[in-house]
């Protein structure tokens, strides 16, 4: 175990050490979940107008469904298990570049930011009918959860757990919305 967590600090302190100007920007703006809004409030809005109130309803109930559970669970996992974050690590702390205030939650197993991003990307994934959305949705919830690591709030392994974590979530909410999407159709 202990030479996965070396590798996890290794590729985790690569992925930091990746830094340019435009770069920082870019990851500073695209870990910030109110910079999301605006795509949030279009995907809300689209749903309701191709699907119809109903479904639109439906699929809305499932994605605050998703982030509810996505988010609770992350952060008592968080808890749990304890894992420090990179900055937090005593092992290598001082060669973590981290960008923005470090924040009072030290344990970063899994990736909140990843779980959420994860879960609604696959949700609305599969709910969408749109083979372009898919694309979309999974490189958004790439460059939110990379964004992350490039920031020295997490370590690979902690986005890793997160996206799995979220996708396991999203799959379950979906097979449990499935009969509910067919019964509301326009």
């Amino acid at each position: 175990m202990e030479r996965i967590l070396d590798l996890d600090r290794q590729f985790t302190l690569a992925i930091n050490g990746w830094h340019s100007p435009f770069f920082d920007a870019v990851m500073v703006f695209a870990s910030k979940v109110w910079v999301w809004v605006p795509l949030y409030l279009f995907v809300i809005f689209w749903f309701f107008w191709k699907k119809g109130w109903k479904q639109g309803l439906v699929i809305v109930c499932a994605l605050f469904l998703g982030l509810l559970l996505s988010d609770r669970i992350s952060f008592h996992l968080k808890e749990a298990i304890g894992r420090l974050r990179p900055f937090a690590d005593p092992l290598i702390s001082d060669s973590v570049r981290l960008l923005e205030k470090a924040g009072n939650h030290l344990c970063g197993f899994p990736s909140g930011h990843a779980c959420n991003a994860f879960c609604a990307a696959f949700i609305s994934s599969m709910v969408a009918g749109r083979r372009w959305w898919a694309p979309v949705a999974f490189s958004w919830a790439t460059l939110l959860a990379f964004s992350r690591i490039y920031l020295g709030k997490h370590f690979l392994g902690d986005i890793v757990a997160g996206a799995v974590l979220g996708l396991a979530l999203g799959a379950v909410i979906y097979l449990c919305i499935r009969p509910l999407l067919r019964i509301t159709t326009k």
